[in-house]
């Protein structure tokens, strides 16, 4: 613990008053002499920490306490450096640090009473759980990927690792509204800034050189999520055309006579894979002053088809017609697409009234 400190500084015998507040410019609450003009008596806690400490000297720079008068100082410590995230592999956590990590989440359910499939553990981080289907370590690369090669505000992740048969994602807990949340409470001016900042931050992410072009993936190489028509992640694909006939086009271009002109109008087309966040929409966006604060959610992310931004925008989240669109007047439009991707969820989603989505 070396830096800069404010001490604040009351008399051995004396329990209440003003306290005095002396600044010790460097030092260490492990040495005798964390100040040239103190001695420490006794150390607790551990980044705000409470010393119990008698003078030896005379501090020049400040009036100091008389050399027989015990102080109490209240440490406030630097910002710690926090070491580089290591995501390559999912590691267990070992017996003591599982049992404090328990520890912290019985603590957070109590306090914020956020459980499943997230628990708050302080003011600043949570942590979210989930078998290998629903929380998995290429989240966390995912999260990790895009706050280094962007600017895109995401939540930064502390910890990752598996414990009780699940993995843990430990992340900032950030605390603005969601998007969806004040949308009308906006301005004309402000929903509109609001979209071209989203703009902004996709084309960052079409920015971004795939590693095997082509190739349909998460940011890992590994498996892809895609909740609408599975639970469990699926592929990856060497190829566009590998996906489209995996997600179901021949089937319902062969089968559903009625859709066929629209799966016809795409047929043959030649798309890029670009990283896509998958489920963009106003309910994944934390909005704050004028600005998109955060980007939440990443699980689905991955190397996708183009257009797949675009598309898969309009299922996901609340119902807002004004933000869609907003949307379809900044954003690059794959009408065709979308066309397709919504005959094809009305019939594995027959539950789901999507027939209002359809391109006319």
């Amino acid at each position: 613990m070396h830096g800069t400190y404010t001490a604040h500084v009351l008399p051995r015998h004396k329990t209440h008053g003003t306290a005095r507040s002396y600044t010790a410019v460097h030092g260490s609450a492990t040495a005798s002499s964390v100040c040239p003009t103190w001695s420490v008596h006794g150390l607790s806690g551990d980044s705000d920490c409470c010393l119990f400490l008698s003078s030896t000297m005379h501090n020049p720079l400040q009036e100091a306490p008389s050399e027989a008068s015990g102080v109490i100082a209240v440490l406030s410590s630097p910002p710690r450096k926090h070491h580089k995230l290591d995501v390559s592999s999912l590691r267990a956590l070992p017996g003591s640090d599982l049992w404090a990590f328990d520890m912290r989440v019985k603590l957070g359910i109590f306090r914020f009473k956020f459980m499943v499939p997230v628990v708050r553990l302080n003011k600043d981080t949570i942590v979210k759980h989930g078998d290998a289907n629903h929380v998995r370590l290429t989240d966390a690369r995912t999260l990790d990927s895009i706050a280094r090669n962007t600017s895109i505000p995401v939540p930064r992740v502390h910890n990752v690792f598996s414990a009780h048969n699940k993995a843990w994602v430990v992340m900032d807990y950030i605390d603005p509204p969601l998007l969806c949340h004040v949308w009308y409470q906006l301005t004309n001016e402000e929903q509109l800034s609001s979209m071209h900042q989203l703009k902004g931050y996709i084309d960052q992410l079409r920015a971004l050189q795939p590693p095997e072009p082509g190739k349909v993936q998460a940011v890992d190489g590994g498996t892809c999520i895609e909740l609408r028509l599975s639970s469990k992640p699926w592929g990856p694909f060497d190829t566009i055309a590998d996906f489209q006939r995996s997600y179901g086009y021949d089937h319902v271009r062969e089968k559903y006579l009625q859709f066929r002109d629209s799966f016809d109008k795409v047929k043959g087309r030649v798309y890029r894979t670009v990283f896509t966040h998958e489920d963009l929409g106003p309910h994944n966006i934390l909005w704050k002053d004028g600005k998109i604060v955060a980007i939440i959610d990443c699980e689905t992310a991955g190397w996708l088809p183009e257009y797949w931004e675009y598309t898969m925008c309009k299922f996901g989240g609340p119902e807002l017609p004004t933000w869609w669109a907003l949307y379809e007047q900044v954003m690059d439009r794959y009408r065709d697409e979308l066309t397709v991707e919504t005959d094809i969820s009305s019939i594995f989603l027959p539950c789901v009234e999507l027939w209002k989505f359809r391109v006319l």
